[in-house]
């Protein structure tokens, strides 16, 4: 936190000694973090050994909090991971904070090839459980041609808005620019910030 100027806390959710694995659809099995991707096969389940013990701190937090959000980030090697850990996926889903997902504006290269919003939503889903969101966020704006080059390159290309499938899988489904582009695509973080203040500001108003 202090060498990233962060303000409030940064809390582990485990500080056991494990290892992130990968099951593909083929079967086939890959362990550790940076590994994952380079196979190139669709991810089946990601999951930890040992069996992880989460940090109190993180389900104290957790339980504190008026809002929760999710992402954005890679989906099965900095989301998940702290979403297969049973007692803090529970803590999340029995709390009455309201829990939002930010969708990434761009699919990775071995985790989400060929990915839309909703399968982002169902990979999390499947994972931990139906009422682990209630919102999301997703962004609506084109990315400009001249941006997409370096990407295409890598295979990776803007994920797909599919806002009336997250409606359908029950989850309010939010579509808002949320675009910056210079040297790279990536979220607006003052747009970012707008987009979650206006659906925090609506859900209470909902609760009333």
């Amino acid at each position: 936190g202090r060498v990233l100027a962060i303000r409030g806390r940064v809390i582990p959710s485990t500080v056991s000694n494990v290892q992130l694995v990968a099951r593909y659809e083929d079967g086939t099995l890959t362990e550790g973090e940076a590994k994952i991707p380079k196979p190139g096969q669709p991810i089946r389940q990601v999951f930890l050994k040992p069996d992880p013990v989460p940090t109190q701190e993180a389900i104290e937090a957790v339980r504190e909090a008026d809002v929760i959000v999710l992402g954005p980030g890679s989906l099965y090697t900095s989301i998940l991971p702290n979403l297969v850990i049973p007692e803090l996926t529970n803590a999340i889903r029995e709390s009455a904070a309201l829990k939002i997902f930010v969708c990434n504006v761009m699919t990775q290269r071995g985790e989400t090839e060929g990915y839309t919003a909703g399968d982002h939503v169902k990979a999390i889903v499947e994972h931990a459980g139906e009422n682990i969101l209630d919102a999301c966020v997703v962004n609506v704006a084109e990315v400009p041609v001249d941006a997409l080059g370096r990407y295409q390159a890598e295979d990776q290309f803007p994920v797909c808005a599919d806002i009336n499938r997250i409606k359908e899988m029950g989850y309010r489904a939010v579509g808002v620019d949320l675009l910056h582009v210079q040297d790279y695509v990536r979220h607006d973080s003052t747009k970012l910030t707008k987009a979650l203040i206006k659906i925090i500001e609506r859900h209470k108003i909902i609760r009333r």
